[in-house]
Formats: structure tokens, sequence, C-alpha cells
């Protein structure tokens, strides 16, 4: 109890400290994760769509990122559809927010999660699956197009319970809006 107690007065300290100086920000893109196919012999590439939404203050963003893909398989009267979905909250530091290009290092926690559908001449199934923990680094540059418009060039490394290889890795490209 006691450590639930200090990190929430830590998280609290951060936020009224910072309030003064957030401003909301967005952003829409796509990533490569290179994972192993279902052999686990050979890597396949994913590109998940993500949107981002948080807060920005001077050196800190705090934000939330969905990202979603599916991947469909179909042999004669078989057909196996994935959706692949991950929710992580993510603190990222701006190290030279000054400059044009800024180089960033971010932290992140979610949850990711798997449905399958089947589906057998006319029968389907479907296995909604189980949600598993995940962390995330990630370390990027922000280039600033025009005052509140960018676009942000990240890679990462992601580990979970279910990923294979463990961990997953990957790159970003993300079109962003500060309000």
């Amino acid at each position: 109890m006691r450590k639930v107690s200090f990190v929430f007065l830590i998280f609290v300290g951060i936020f009224f400290s910072l309030r003064s100086h957030a401003g909301p920000l967005a952003s829409l893109g796509t990533q490569m994760s290179f994972e192993y196919d279902a052999d686990g012999r050979n890597y396949e590439i994913r590109q998940p769509l993500s949107l981002r939404g948080g807060y920005r203050f001077r050196h800190l963003d705090l934000y939330l990122e969905f990202s979603r893909f599916t991947q469909s398989n179909q042999v004669s009267y078989l057909q196996i559809k994935r959706e692949h979905t991950e929710w992580i909250g993510w603190a990222r530091h701006i190290f030279r927010n000054k400059w044009i290009a800024q180089p960033y290092g971010a932290l992140g926690f979610g949850i990711q999660y798997d449905t399958v559908t089947t589906n057998f001449a006319n029968d389907s199934a479907r296995d909604e699956g189980t949600p598993y923990s995940l962390a995330s680094l990630a370390g990027g540059v922000r280039f600033l197009i025009a005052k509140r418009l960018n676009i942000d060039l990240e890679g990462r490394a992601s580990v979970s319970e279910t990923y294979a290889p463990n961990p997953l890795l990957g790159a970003g490209l993300y079109a962003g809006w500060s309000f």
C-alpha cells in the first residue's frame, strides 16, 4: 500500500507542477513491427495503424497510443483472421525542445491482445483472446514542420509474454498536431 501511495503522490506532484504548461497533442501514424510467421522460422512485417492523444508539457509528453493491424490467411475452405490490438500509455522526454530536430526517449506500459476468427466452410468461431501486459522503450526524432505540425521518426523495442521474438522490434512514422 505504501508503494501505491508513493507512486500516486509522485504522479500528482508531476501533474500539478506541469499543468500550467500543458497543451493537447494528437498524431496519426504507422509502424513496422518484425515478428515471426506462423511456423516461427521467418520474419514477417506487420504495419499497424496508430492513433495517439495526450498532453505536451515543456520537455515531457504524456499520451495514450492505440494501434491495430489485421492479418488474414485462407486455404481452401479454411480462413483465419487475426486482429492485434495494443493500448500503451507513454511518457516521452524531449531532450532539445528548441531545436527543429528534437531527439527524444520514451517509456511505455500497456496491454496487447489478439482476436482470432476462424471460418471453416459455413462454421465460424471467434476467440477474444486474453489481454497481456507489455512494456516498450522508444527513441526517435521529432521534426518541426510548422509551428504546430510535426513528424516523428521512431524506433522501439517492446516486451510481452506472447511476443515472438521477444523483444519485438519496430520503427514508426507519425504526423502530429499540437493544439
